[in-house]
């Protein structure tokens, strides 16, 4: 119970939107390569051409949003993408809401821009901040209760809470700049 006082008492971190927003672009952008990576297999959810004509047509009828057949495996991934854009917000001090909302801006992004080629698929812009938001808040939560004040140092907190390219985002200060309630 003490280590739950000492958890609510802790201050949020500072929010830094512009960090989470540029670590979320990075997530992007590492997703797309690996799109790209995988080009001939992806090649097979083409419909449209990098044309105004068929982005138009792609963006703004409705008739163009589906719900995608892609195989169970690969929809699946996109909790973990959702859990990683969230724990990214999260770790730059945005609240839970304002992390599930850049989640579903981020799917809105991938699935307009990235996949500019396919159909627009709503059941990844549902799936994804919705699943990440359950994933991603328990791991922000668990991490946070590792690296709580007084907690001794592990290698436990560490896969929990950091990802590689941002794991400098967690934060320290939490732990730094907490004094613990003195007895009166």
């Amino acid at each position: 119970m003490a280590s739950a006082r000492l958890l609510a008492q802790t201050p949020p971190p500072e929010k830094a939107w512009g960090r989470a927003v540029l670590e979320n672009l990075a997530l992007l952008g590492g997703l797309t390569v690996n799109y790209w990576i995988g080009v001939e297999y992806n090649k097979l959810d083409w419909d449209f051409g990098l044309t105004w004509a068929d982005q138009s047509l792609r963006i703004f009828e409705l008739r163009n949003l589906r719900f995608d057949s892609n195989a169970f495996e690969v929809n699946a991934l996109h909790s973990v993408q959702g859990a990683f854009s969230y724990l990214l917000s999260r770790t730059n001090g945005l609240t839970p809401a304002e992390s599930f909302l850049v989640g579903l801006a981020s799917s809105a992004a991938w699935e307009y821009i990235a996949e500019f080629r396919e159909m627009v698929s709503l059941n990844d812009m549902i799936v994804t901040p919705i699943a990440g938001l359950p994933v991603g808040e328990g791991l922000f939560e668990a991490s946070r209760f590792l690296r709580r004040p007084g907690a001794r140092d592990s290698d436990v907190s560490w896969p929990i809470s950091s990802i590689p390219w941002a794991g400098w985002t967690v934060s320290w200060a939490e732990r730094e700049e907490y004094e613990p309630p003195r007895p009166s």
